[in-house]
């Protein structure tokens, strides 16, 4: 099986060949069987997927931007399917109480909403992970329109003693979920 993803050359981050060429397989056979029986595939899933980096991969750019479009389509297979089980208002009543979790989350105190780690350990930086959660809540307060891929694009620094990696990446994902859910892919 070919790919259409471009090969990478010396100094260009690149991913394993094989194991993506093994995700794709997998998202392709998920996708075409999706209707029949049960996900084998989530769009968490693929948001999460991570692959090895190696020398004359794939170029993790292009490999990364097609991975984004593949989550978007598999969040609009659930979230079909979330329509057709819950109804247009049971999932819009569902993805508003998860936002409103995720916003009393963000609003917390600056530099007490996630946990820590410890002094000598590194963590997300504590100053960019706040700014970004008070874009959110004025995202949120002011009735625009927040993006699961504005959300996908975050990126924090790094800080000794800063915010738990594990703890800010599950609530960002609960909250790219959310968006989803609430038709803002």
């Amino acid at each position: 099986m070919t790919t259409t993803f471009p090969r990478a050359k010396r100094k260009t981050v690149a991913y394993s060949v094989e194991q993506v060429d093994a995700f794709i397989a997998q998202a392709r056979l998920a996708y075409d069987t999706y209707e029949i029986g049960e996900a084998t595939l989530t769009s968490g899933d693929i948001r999460r997927v991570a692959f090895d980096v190696s020398k004359k991969g794939y170029v993790a750019s292009v490999v990364d931007s097609a991975l984004e479009r593949l989550e978007v389509a598999f969040a609009e297979l659930e979230r079909e399917k979330a329509i057709n089980t819950e109804g247009w208002e049971g999932l819009s009543r569902r993805s508003r109480v998860a936002l409103d979790d995720l916003a009393t989350r963000f609003r917390r105190r600056a530099k007490k909403r996630f946990a820590r780690v410890g002094g000598f350990k590194t963590g997300y930086r504590v100053s960019d992970v706040d700014a970004f959660a008070d874009e959110v809540v004025a995202g949120l307060d002011s009735g625009s329109t927040l993006r699961a891929s504005w959300v996908r694009q975050a990126v924090f620094r790094p800080q000794k003693g800063g915010y738990s990696e594990v703890q800010v990446d599950l609530i960002l994902d609960e909250l790219i979920d959310a968006l989803i859910a609430a038709g803002q892919a």
